[in-house]
């Protein structure tokens, strides 16, 4: 069972470059679950940015998995 946390209203949506063997792609899907906050997954790395995952909300590029974490820790 999922769990929902409290989410700050200003979070909306998110977009998630992964790849299919990525462990640290799923770790970040499952915390945008957690968090309730939609996403939409595009296969491979971001033009800008050579790795996955890359995680962009709201417009806001976010950065990988551990910046998703420290970013969501702060809402």
């Amino acid at each position: 069972m999922t769990t929902l946390l409290a989410l700050d209203d200003s979070v909306s949506y998110a977009e998630i470059y992964t790849s299919e063997s990525c462990p640290w792609c799923i770790k970040a899907k499952i915390l945008l679950e957690q968090f309730g906050i939609p996403y939409a997954e595009k296969e491979g790395p971001h033009p800008s940015y050579a790795t996955v995952p890359f995680i962009i909300i709201n417009d806001k590029a976010i950065g990988g998995f551990l910046e998703l974490r420290r970013y969501l820790s702060e809402l």
